[in-house]
């Protein structure tokens, strides 16, 4: 019987998944997504620099006829210098309409910018549940080496240039949003640089993590490898959201998640608890930074004899421990939205 995976709204059909040949085909498939994704933003650019370029023409035509001599040179030094550069000045101009199209070219990079981004992290997403299923099949016809090559692969994509830069352009954009969303009163300066520095402070953290019975983790929309039980190295910012896929193998109704993560510099921790949400359906993209979760519940206690004592047991060092949590039905989606003044 013929298994259809679909990666990117292309579907792969193979006539079983036998061997990691199958890897080449969704490579090329993957690297085919990868190559629109990057042609289509380089149009959007073009586009826009095009734009720019016939708004400056406008500008200059206006100031001529009004005779303007100051504002005819400003323009004409602000279109010889787009043509060599292609890109904003680090300081804006002085002329009030050439900073208005400097603000609007802005603006739009930064949207297209992240567009790019999100469609490649959902594709990188899209492509790793394809090789999962590759891999789990590969391990069930005891074909080890195969396995691993794909695992391989998997690896490599997530740490790969593209995956990385549209993560980190998804965090600045999220960090961002919430500075424009900050009340119009300004604050005081040491709460301002107390904000900025929680913004942009990368902190490094070892997760713990507990499922009953099996769960996936996710980070900003890319899957986590991690053991059961077994200290997991994470770097996390204010605003990343790590999701979770727990599922039940006994035909259960509920799944329990416990996860806990400590940071390095401080020893101050934060985890499970019921300030996390959960679902028990998930729309596609359920796992990324920027899904809306608005409708989600919160998690529930969890009562399970043998999550609660792993909670007494495994953190028992900790500054503070997780508390256990569960969700009804199966599978069950969690999320949490990290904040970094949670630590402690």
């Amino acid at each position: 019987m013929k298994r259809l995976i679909a990666i990117a709204g292309i579907v792969l059909i193979s006539a079983g998944l036998t061997s990691a040949n199958d890897l080449a085909t969704y490579r090329a498939t993957y690297e085919k997504e990868m190559g629109i994704i990057i042609l289509s933003h380089g149009i959007e650019m073009t586009d826009l620099s095009q734009q720019y370029t016939k708004s400056l023409d406008l500008l200059l035509a206006k100031v001529k006829k009004a005779g303007d001599l100051d504002k005819t040179t400003a323009v004409m030094e602000e279109i010889a210098r787009f043509r060599n550069e292609e890109g904003m000045p680090k300081q804006p101009s002085a002329l009030l309409g050439i900073q208005d199209l400097q603000s609007s070219f802005t603006k739009h990079v930064s949207t297209h910018e992240a567009n790019k981004a999100k469609r490649i992290i959902s594709l990188a997403s899209k492509y790793d549940k394809a090789l999962d299923k590759l891999q789990k099949s590969l391990v069930s016809s005891s074909k080890l080496d195969d396995a691993k090559t794909v695992q391989e692969e998997r690896k490599h994509v997530a740490s790969s240039e593209p995956v990385r830069l549209a993560q980190l352009v998804l965090k600045q954009a999220s960090a961002s949003k919430r500075v424009s969303m900050l009340p119009s009163s300004p604050p005081s300066r040491e709460t301002t640089q107390e904000e900025d520095k929680v913004e942009s402070r990368e902190e490094e953290g070892i997760a713990l993590i507990y499922c009953d019975d099996g769960c996936d983790i996710y980070h900003n929309g890319s899957k986590v490898s991690f053991a059961h039980g077994k200290d997991l190295e994470i770097t996390i910012q204010e605003g990343d959201v790590i999701a979770v896929k727990a599922w039940d193998t006994q035909g259960g109704t509920a799944c329990g998640l416990l996860v806990g993560i400590r940071l390095v510099s401080s020893g101050k921790a934060m985890g499970t608890d019921t300030s996390w949400i959960y679902s028990s359906k998930a729309d596609d993209g359920w796992e990324e930074q920027d899904f809306d979760d608005k409708r989600w519940r919160r998690a529930r206690r969890s009562s399970l004899d043998w999550i609660n004592k792993t909670a007494g047991t495994a953190f028992r060092k900790w500054k503070r421990r997780p508390r256990p949590i569960w969700g009804k039905g199966s599978p069950v989606y969690f999320r949490k939205h990290i904040i970094l003044k949670d630590f402690r």
